[in-house]
């Protein structure tokens, strides 16, 4: 009984085998031999052993190919997005390091005090001898507190904006009265000269030149041409105080603003007009007149 049931499993497997390669050919009905051995197998087990379909080895293969089709497509992709943000990475660390050299940017408010100049009023007295200067009333400087808004690029202010002013006090203007009245001079006769005879002795040396009416200094680069007219003019600017300075922007006997004076080579003496002497006013003063006249001087009426 062993035997047969053992020779009976081997037919229906083989049986079996037959069936599936027939089925994959295209045949449906199996060989008659198969079914007639098949027959007197009461006794065997009614369900054959699983046999291995034919197409399963072929299945691994296809998809472990498609898993490294998709591995390597991946792989490509992300390589080609890594050198697609290179550049982005790149950009933004050369913004990054620029903007890491440059000074940080603030705004800050200053409260500032500012001293207010006065100005000078000048009016002309036609019943005064010419170039009589009368001071009226002294000029008294204003005082106005600034709120300022600054700008600044790490140490430096790189814009100042002023934001409101308010004025404390006024500023006085001073006033002078200049005469212009001219007055007609008389002519007095000039004494006869008598003729003296000629001397006998030896002629007496030459006599030493008088001097002018305006002296000049011996220091060296100096011009005192005009002098008297220039003292006139410093009577009505300053009441003839060459070394005057009120704090209006104006310095010395002739008012002087720094950039006239350095401009006009006023530096080879002293960096302001009051701190100079009044020989060296004079000669700045000349020089500005060679190019502008008395222009600038607002008393040029008492010259």
């Amino acid at each position: 009984m062993t035997v047969r049931t053992t020779k009976t499993r081997l037919t229906l497997a083989v049986a079996a085998l037959s069936t599936f390669a027939l089925a994959g050919c295209g045949e449906a009905t199996p060989p008659k031999n198969a079914l007639l051995e098949s027959t007197p197998t009461a006794s065997a087990p009614s369900t054959p052993a699983p046999a291995p379909s034919s197409s399963t080895p072929t299945t691994t293969p296809s998809t472990s190919s498609s898993s490294t089709s998709s591995s390597s497509s991946a792989t490509s992709a992300t390589k080609s997005a890594t050198k697609a943000a290179e550049p982005t990475r790149t950009a933004e660390r050369d913004r990054a390091a620029r903007g890491a050299d440059r000074p940080a940017i603030s705004v800050r408010t200053v409260e500032d005090t500012r001293t207010l100049k006065f100005k000078t009023e000048r009016r002309y007295d036609p019943q005064a001898a010419k170039g009589q200067v009368t001071v009226v009333r002294e000029g008294v400087t204003g005082r106005a507190e600034v709120t300022l808004r600054q700008t600044v690029s790490g140490k430096k202010v790189v814009k100042t904006e002023v934001v409101d002013t308010d004025v404390t006090r006024k500023p006085v203007n001073r006033v002078v009265v200049i005469g212009t009245k001219v007055e007609e001079r008389k002519e007095t006769p000039k004494p006869t000269a008598t003729a003296k005879p000629k001397p006998t002795e030896k002629p007496s040396p030459r006599p030493t030149p008088t001097q002018t009416e305006e002296p000049q200094e011996p220091t060296s680069g100096l011009n005192l041409a005009r002098s008297a007219m220039w003292d006139r003019i410093a009577q009505c600017e300053s009441t003839g105080n060459w070394s005057i300075n009120t704090g209006n922007g104006y310095y010395g006997g002739l008012q002087f603003d720094i950039r006239t004076w350095l401009g006009a080579g006023g530096g080879d003496f002293a960096p302001r007009a009051d701190l100079a002497s009044r020989a060296e006013q004079i000669t700045v003063a000349n020089r500005v007149y060679a190019e502008r006249g008395l222009q600038p001087w607002g008393c040029a009426g008492a010259a």
